[in-house]
């Protein structure tokens, strides 16, 4: 299996195109910029806010997450995400606020999770893209527990309702 070499990031090289850094850091660097590592760094930012949210007072979860997903965004950003993917990703990201609106829609939450893994496919073009399986497991870690954080909230909302309340 042949791999492209992922393009330079902005900032690890200097004006004249000298490297800034080299060794080991260069090599971090260079792993860590691969399209698969910045989808995870996403997905397990996204999963430790999901844990802050589910148990706050942590301090650590929340900030570790807030750090990895600020940190893929900017390596994503720095990539030139795919207008079809960001509306792919968009759309999935309205259809689980749809269900944690109405909680008990199973179809969209899988709705959701399929758009989420098509929106992951298509974000970066062709030679850097995310693997064809990378994209579907990390939409399935997220949407399975953006579904059930939805049906939680949902039977608080039914348990929080008095009977004569619309």
């Amino acid at each position: 299996m042949v791999r492209a070499a992922a393009p330079p990031i902005a900032g690890f090289f200097r004006a004249d195109g000298k490297r800034v850094c080299s060794g080991l850091a260069a090599q971090v660097i260079h792993v860590c910029s691969s399209p698969d590592c910045i989808l995870a760094a996403l997905v397990i930012g996204v999963l430790l806010i999901y844990w802050e949210l589910c148990s706050p007072g942590r301090v650590l979860p929340g900030t570790c997450g807030g750090v990895l997903f600020l940190g893929g965004m900017w390596m994503l950003i720095q990539r030139h995400p795919t207008p079809l993917g960001m509306a792919l990703v968009a759309a999935a990201i309205l259809l689980f606020v749809v269900d944690a609106w109405r909680a008990g829609w199973v179809f969209v939450a899988i709705a959701a999770t399929g758009l989420l893994a098509a929106g992951f496919f298509y974000l970066l073009r062709a030679p850097q893209h995310i693997s064809w399986w990378m994209a579907p497991f990390s939409a399935i870690l997220v949407g399975f527990p953006a579904a059930y954080l939805a049906r939680i909230a949902g039977r608080a909302r039914e348990n929080k309702r008095a009977p004569g309340d619309l």
